[in-house]
């Protein structure tokens, strides 16, 4: 005998259908956080750890479970507890606060670090804790101490930083280069325009050779990116930017400057195949991360209205409204061409930051499984944009 349905079982499989959504985005947004670049912890009023993603595997010598339930000065240290307690403080009394430290990797070296504690409210509204974001800044360090140097220590910088700054002489077909690193690049190619294309991925030579053919015929600058395969067949991604100069004899130049960017590629294909995790992880993290269609955004993280100033009660399908006007020409339809092949796209374009100036960003925007879902996220990169255009000015000034 078959009992019949109670007045409670459509609940009853309606919470079980919700139970499951929650378990799946839980276990997409526990992806998400472990892939991103930075440390991300709960600590609570206490200082005591509560939650932290896989990325502090990488700087600290313990799995990240052994962490919690752990003081703040047992895993990073009582020299960065003392630099730190000042701001945990200020956080806990509900002030987002952000200031530079220092502290020892897993390897025993000294590494700068840029840190961003972020109140965690209870529902009462009392503050229970805070988010920390922490990032590894000594690459960025380094390169601000390597553009004051001389022209042989910025010849150094540019090979430690994985960066080569080139110059090819159109009419004579000579290549001069500086900053070949040998040990992470391979040998360095001939020193002429024709040989080095024989050290690029194939796949990449016929878009390169567009780009400098375009910088020569119009004057324009050029950026993209492609691939270079070392003779034991490594393969390192390259961002190459770049134009053409003339000089003080009438020549014509083809200038650029290649930035090893392997790692950051790496980093952004596991982000844009990630899903989201913690949603109030996602509203303190000081990143855009968005979810739904192209006009039909269901979710965008506080801080995009805190960069930007816009209203709450702006929908955020306005966003073109806030991006640079050159920028929008080729980010719509980078966007609407990923939707139609694809399913992906990667950009970058400038933003105007709620006090005034246009920031550089990086963006990413991935299909999901549904084909009408979209997961997207940027963060800004002006900082770094403007070290790498600083060392091309250093390198020409000592030309």
């Amino acid at each position: 005998m078959i009992a019949a349905e109670g007045p409670h079982d459509d609940e009853l499989r309606a919470l079980r259908a919700e139970n499951e959504r929650l378990k799946s985005e839980l276990a997409n947004l526990n992806a998400i956080c472990d892939s991103l670049p930075a440390m991300i912890s709960h600590v609570g009023a206490d200082f005591r750890f509560i939650h932290l993603n896989k990325t502090y595997e990488r700087f600290f010598p313990h799995p990240a479970e052994w962490a919690i339930g752990r003081h703040l000065s047992e895993v990073a240290g009582e020299p960065h507890l003392s630099l730190a307690r000042p701001f945990a403080e200020r956080a806990l009394r509900g002030e987002r606060v952000s200031f530079e430290s220092r502290i020892r990797h897993r390897d025993g070296t000294m590494h700068d670090i840029a840190v961003t504690y972020t109140p965690r409210r209870a529902p009462d509204g009392s503050v229970s804790g805070f988010i920390a974001l922490v990032e590894d800044i000594t690459d960025k360090k380094a390169i601000e101490e390597r553009v004051r140097e001389s022209e042989e220590r910025l010849r150094l910088a540019l090979e430690s930083a994985g960066m080569v700054a080139w110059e090819w002489n159109v009419e004579t077909d000579a290549v001069l280069r500086f900053g070949w690193n040998p040990e992470l690049l391979g040998p360095e190619p001939a020193q002429c325009g024709r040989d080095f294309f024989a050290s690029v991925h194939p796949d990449d030579r016929a878009q390169l050779a567009a780009a400098y053919h375009g910088a020569l015929e119009n004057g324009h600058d050029y950026q993209l990116e492609f691939r270079l395969v070392a003779p034991d067949g490594t393969i390192r991604w390259m961002n190459d930017r770049g134009g053409l100069k003339t000089d003080s004899r009438g020549r014509r130049l083809l200038r650029g400057v290649f930035t090893d960017i392997t790692e950051l590629k790496s980093t952004m294909t596991a982000l844009r195949e990630s899903e989201e995790r913690y949603r109030f992880l996602a509203n303190s993290l000081p990143l855009f991360i968005w979810t739904g269609g192209f006009q039909k955004v269901d979710f965008i993280n506080d801080y995009w209205y805190q960069y930007t100033g816009l209203p709450r009660d702006v929908p955020f399908d306005s966003w073109p409204e806030v991006v640079h006007p050159e920028d929008l020409k080729e980010l719509i339809p980078a966007i609407e061409l990923a939707r139609q092949t694809n399913g992906e796209a990667a950009f970058e374009y400038r933003v105007r930051r709620a006090d005034g100036p246009w920031r550089w960003h990086a963006g990413v925007e991935k299909r999901q499984s549904d084909p009408d879902r979209w997961l997207g996220f940027g963060f800004e990169i002006h900082d770094i944009r403007m070290a790498a255009a600083a060392l091309r000015e250093s390198e020409e000034r000592h030309r």
